[in-house]
């Protein structure tokens, strides 16, 4: 089923990292279309600044995610 829903927003946390993703159709395709975006925020309690090295394994499997600088 279609929902016709644009701009989608997706906000999930608890992770002690910042991201901000593109959601797209086709994360092996680069030039897939974004169909929304995700904001991964810290947990509350973490006494980090929740960003995370651009050298961390995660960020190469994961070519889409992006940290704050």
């Amino acid at each position: 089923m279609d929902a016709n829903v644009r701009n989608a927003v997706v906000l999930t946390g608890d992770v002690h990292r910042n991201w901000a993703n593109d959601i797209k159709v086709d994360y092996k395709d680069p030039t897939s279309p974004v169909v929304g975006s995700e904001l991964v925020c810290t947990s509350i309690t973490s006494t980090g600044d929740g960003t995370g090295s651009t050298t961390d394994p995660t960020m190469a499997w994961n070519p889409h995610l992006t940290t704050p600088g």
